[in-house]
């Protein structure tokens, strides 16, 4: 028995044939993202100093960031209430939601390349068709609501095979709100603090 033929057998085999291959870019992309985010972050500066240098760039960038780190946590809702304080809080939402949505696709990729590991039996199936039917519903309300737990979320719109423009819309729109009136809040928060102190 040659063991190249036979190892080339098994590669070629049931568990890395075609139909798993866009799974498996999946994976590899999220490595790839997340082990860039391991390397990036310690050269992350004070999210204050990064807006005012570069402004509503960096707010998009750390909501990507912040978004795309699954396992690497950084916490972006500094720079949308930074943001908010130091530019226009309507238009740092905006970028924001658009950023974190983007890095949120991280996690759904992570999803969509695990299916290939997840039995597909009768439990499966019904989740799937839940996640199809009402999947929107978890989506949206923990997006609105700023939490660490959004990357489950996210991992299970890919296993269930959530519609990706779907999944992107519902997340966009929850993302925006909750950036909205975390912006708001905090450019109020800080005039009232500057009135009280006379400024």
């Amino acid at each position: 028995m040659d063991p190249l033929k036979e190892g080339a057998r098994w590669f070629r085999g049931p568990a890395w044939s075609r139909a798993h291959s866009p799974q498996l870019a999946a994976l590899a992309a999220v490595v790839i993202v997340v082990g860039a985010i391991a390397i990036v972050r310690p050269w992350i500066p004070a999210a204050g100093a990064w807006i005012r240098a570069m402004g509503y760039p960096a707010v998009f960038f750390i909501g990507l960031l912040g978004s795309a780190s699954i396992l690497v946590p950084i916490p972006s809702i500094i720079a949308v209430c930074t943001g908010g304080v130091l530019l226009t809080p309507a238009v740092v939402g905006m970028v924001a939601a658009v950023g974190e949505t983007t890095g949120e696709l991280t996690g759904y990729l992570a999803g969509f390349g695990g299916r290939a590991m997840v039995s597909r039996g009768p439990m499966y199936q019904r989740l799937e068709r839940q996640a199809q039917r009402r999947g929107w519903i978890p989506l949206f309300l923990l997006a609105v609501i700023p939490n660490p737990v959004f990357d489950v979320a996210g991992i299970s719109a890919g296993v269930f095979r959530y519609p990706v423009w779907r999944f992107f819309g519902v997340v966009l729109a929850g993302k925006l709100i909750k950036s909205l009136y975390v912006a708001y809040g905090c450019a109020a928060g800080w005039a009232l603090l500057r009135g009280f102190q006379g400024q």
